[in-house]
């Protein structure tokens, strides 16, 4: 339970990642419908330094795991086209 906004300012979501557990060279393909929830993903995952792929359906997902290389595809269950 938050009581105070210096517990949102002092959590660990908001200090810098250690380096132990940074996603440097790590491609992930990120497949979701919602705009918020592939922006949110992509904040956090390029912070910690991975490079990111969207795609705004499981068909395109499919597609573009066929053609590139990825180390983490984050798929969405529910999504247009075809479901994750």
């Amino acid at each position: 339970l938050i009581t105070s906004l210096d517990q949102i300012y002092d959590s660990p979501m908001t200090q810098p990642t250690p380096l132990a557990e940074r996603l440097d060279g790590v491609r992930i393909l990120v497949a979701d419908d919602s705009p918020d929830n592939q922006a949110l993903m992509q904040i956090y995952l390029v912070k910690s330094g991975a490079t990111v792929e969207e795609a705004l359906s499981g068909r395109e997902a499919v597609e573009k795991a066929l053609t590139q290389e990825f180390h983490v595809i984050l798929m969405d269950v529910q999504m247009p086209i075809l479901d994750g």
